[in-house]
């Protein structure tokens, strides 16, 4: 009878499943355990030269690290330690030579491709002159032609190898494939020369092909190899479980294997691995074995929930032969691409109102349930437009329904209204379809050099290519990749797996940060994409005409200027803002700030302060922060503003104010602050603060009236009453920290003094001519 061993991959093909995050602690205990049942060769991981670790890790650095945690072993059983050396990731002649101890790596398995099978054998060669037992281990043998794998058995023979495999990568062979296969080497290989047979499990045939491995080896006096891992631990389908074969060889060939410390490696580490990195069948390993091909392949198409089955196995099928055994991502991503453009309807264009409309995108997120009641107020008081993309939303009715995915079509297609529909020109309509509207494909995924098709990516960019200047969303929360809740529906077919989730955010958030450009995209619900948009900061210096002290103070001349043209000129010198607008309540104003090249709102009387006005601003003027810049600024510093808007976007208040040092005391229309530690406004007040009764104070500090508000905060603000304080102080930030929200306080150095009273106009006069910033801007009027 033949003799047969069995080979566990646990910690080293089953390092695929984990990154070959193995501790040094539960490597040791899975050697132990593997020891303790009986099995003939454990193989301790991957060796790798350059991208190996020292500790806790199974793909190991060079042989030393593994012989280390080797030598704790019990020296009393017989197990065989090899490890994996791929062809090119290992320097060959720094392995140390095998020495008499007993628990040190003794074999190596090495593994190459077929293009480098003629090249393997200087290396082949310098291992065995080591002392290693060594494993010929052939990628994909399968993919060899017969002579071909003549040829390398004839080299193997000459060179006195311990073993050589048959390798089924792609778990695609079939009975009558593995004994073709099986009987070209036992005719040809060295009888001296143990046979091996390591499988992927694809098409679930693992354990079959290895029981006919047994069988119809009997026959020889070879010794036979049988690679399995505990729990069938392995990347994508895994690999046949070395419980179950140790247990069938206990049965019919010889009962030599413990089976208890297996199952407890699976009880101790595996079960907990499984539920965080699950392996096993899966419909795109079938798919790849069944079409003899890399299994990243079926993983691209599938994750991309966009074609069919069938569709699948078409694309698969269309990929040479040469380039099935390795993936290459270019390859299968132009062949979607070009799949989806063979499928083109003609173009049937929105109407222009469309583009005009107020719009809101409703993607899938959960926050769109969770948010719904919310959400609803939103839609009604701004009266969005609203499109559903790639769904038909259970919790929010819309305008539109955009699909640029197949399946979602397929799904919904029953219940669509084609006078309301938006498809891409890849998508197979129904007959009942033939008038919805239909936006050419590949102009959208090449928009903007993106090349994503991402619905939500793919309308913002039909939306960018008509003009259209801000949008809102709402349902695109990224997806998590831990709590995989991701749908306000109920959706079967979704991505799971986690590294296809990443690349999804990773698309979608590259695209949001390049159309974000010149697309304004605001969020009404959470989403992880926010942080990757760019903000719209807009300047607002409100400017009335009537004052107490000083009537008609924006247009009091200064060096040749009103005044409001002063602070107007300084604030386009910012560097962040996107744009500046005068909010003013008199035609006057307006009109000077227009006659100057500026931007001029008119706005309401009856409004109490700046903030107000600014707010009646924001409602038509889209935004995400507002700064308010007060229009008697007019030595405004234009770094200052560009200093308030960044402390606010670097902390957690959604509300900033600059402060100066000040020296003057009892000056009642200069708004003094203190801070706390974290340079947070604790109080606003015209009085002296902190009070020198008792103790000196050398200096306060003084509100320096450029604002910055969060467009959300700003809607929050307009809610709240005035409260006591404010009241009393005449200033309306005290309301925001009365009702408990944080002022981001950010320091600036600055002797601007704000034109309040006719002293103050004069004082402004004097040193203007003088002033480098006016020197920028004056000589051009």
């Amino acid at each position: 009878m033949t003799k047969v061993g069995i080979l566990d991959c646990t910690l080293r093909d089953g390092g695929y499943v984990n990154n070959f995050s193995f501790d040094n602690a539960h490597t040791f205990t899975i050697i132990n355990q593997l020891q303790n049942a009986g099995i003939d060769i454990v193989e301790c991981g991957f060796l790798d030269s350059f991208k190996g670790k020292k500790e806790n890790s199974t793909r190991f650095d060079r042989c030393e690290t593994i012989n280390i945690l080797l030598k704790k072993l019990p020296q009393s059983h017989n197990s065989l330690f090899v490890a994996m050396a791929e062809f090119g990731e290992v320097v060959i002649d720094d392995l140390p030579a095998v020495t008499e101890t007993k628990n040190e790596i003794k074999g190596i398995r090495f593994s190459f491709r077929k293009s480098d099978h003629r090249n393997i054998f200087d290396d082949a060669q310098k291992i065995i002159d080591k002392g290693y037992k060594l494993f010929i281990q052939p990628i994909a043998t399968e993919l060899y032609a017969d002579q071909e794998i003549l040829d390398l058995i004839d080299r193997c023979n000459a060179i006195g190898i311990d073993s050589m495999y048959i390798v089924d990568t792609h778990g695609s062979m079939m009975r009558e494939d593995f004994r073709r296969i099986y009987y070209l080497f036992e005719h040809n290989l060295n009888q001296t020369i143990r046979l091996g047979f390591h499988s992927h499990n694809n098409l679930q045939l693992s354990y079959s092909n290895a029981i006919d491995f047994i069988e119809i080896a009997n026959s020889s006096q070879r010794e036979i190899i049988i690679d399995a891992s505990i729990y069938g631990m392995g990347r994508g389908a895994g690999n046949l479980n070395t419980e179950l074969l140790a247990d069938y060889i206990n049965k019919r060939v010889e009962n030599r294997y413990k089976i208890e410390p297996l199952l407890e490696v699976v009880d101790e580490y595996l079960v907990a691995i499984y539920k965080e990195n699950r392996w096993g069948y899966s419909l795109e390993h079938f798919l790849s074995a069944s079409e003899h091909c890399h299994p990243n392949y079926a993983s691209y198409l599938i994750n991309k929930k966009n074609l069919s089955i069938v569709e699948i196995k078409k694309l698969l099928a269309s990929v040479s032969t040469e380039e099935r055994r390795e993936f290459n991502k270019m390859l299968i991503e132009q062949l979607y691409v070009t799949s989806k453009e063979e499928m083109k309807l003609p173009l049937n264009n929105l109407p222009a109102s469309f583009y005009k409309a107020r719009t809101l995108l409703i993607a899938s997120g959960r926050s769109v349930e969770t948010g719904k009641t919310a959400l609803r107020e939103r839609i009604s008081q701004n009266g969005f437009q609203t499109v559903g993309l790639n769904h038909i939303n259970p919790h929010i009715a819309c305008d539109y329904l955009f699909f640029s995915n197949q399946l979602r079509y397929d799904g919904f297609c029953e219940i669509l209204n084609p006078e309301k529909l938006i498809v891409t020109s890849n998508i197979k309509i129904r007959s009942n379809h033939q008038n919805c509207f239909v936006a050419d494909y590949k102009q959208l995924f090449e928009y903007n050099s993106l090349s994503v098709d991402n619905a939500t990516v793919l309308i913002l960019n039909l939306l960018s290519l008509n003009k259209v200047q801000e949008v809102s969303i709402a349902g695109l929360d990224g997806y998590d990749l831990h709590d995989q809740k991701n749908y306000s529906y109920t959706e079967y077919n979704r991505v799971l797996d986690n590294d296809a989730l990443q690349k999804i955010n990773d698309d979608i958030a590259r695209s949001i940060r390049v159309i974000s450009q010149n697309l304004h995209i605001s969020y009404v619900t959470p989403s992880q994409f926010k942080q990757h948009t760019k903000q719209k900061i807009i300047g607002v210096i409100p400017s009335r005409f009537s004052s107490t002290r000083l009537p008609g103070k924006p247009l009091k001349e200064i060096a040749g200027l009103p005044m409001v043209i002063h602070v107007l000129k300084r604030a386009q010198m910012s560097e962040i803002l996107d744009e500046v607008i005068v909010a003013t309540d008199d035609r006057r104003i307006y009109d000077i700030v227009e006659a100057h090249g500026g931007k001029a709102m008119m706005t309401d009387m009856s409004h109490n302060n700046g903030s107000e006005r600014m707010y009646e601003v924001s409602r038509s003027v889209a935004g995400d922060i507002f700064a308010v810049i007060n229009g008697d600024e007019a030595l405004l510093k234009p770094e200052h503003i560009d200093a308030g808007i960044r402390g606010l976007l670097a902390s957690d208040a959604p509300v900033s104010l600059l402060y100066n040092r000040f020296e003057k005391k009892n000056s009642p229309a200069d708004f003094k602050v203190v801070l706390n530690n974290r340079k947070e406004v604790m109080y606003i007040s015209r009085n002296d603060i902190p009070s020198d009764a008792r103790t000196d104070v050398p200096f306060m500090y003084k509100a320096y009236h450029v604002m910055s508000f969060t467009k959300e905060f700003l809607e929050t603000y307009m809610t709240l009453e005035q409260t006591p304080l404010d009241r009393v102080e005449s200033h309306e930030l005290l309301r925001v920290l009365e009702n408990g929200y944080k002022i981001q306080g950010i320091e600036v150095a600055s002797s601007a003094i704000s034109v309040d009273t006719p002293e103050d106009l004069e004082y402004v006069r004097s040193v203007m001519s003088d002033d480098p910033i006016f020197k920028l801007y004056g000589v051009q009027e």
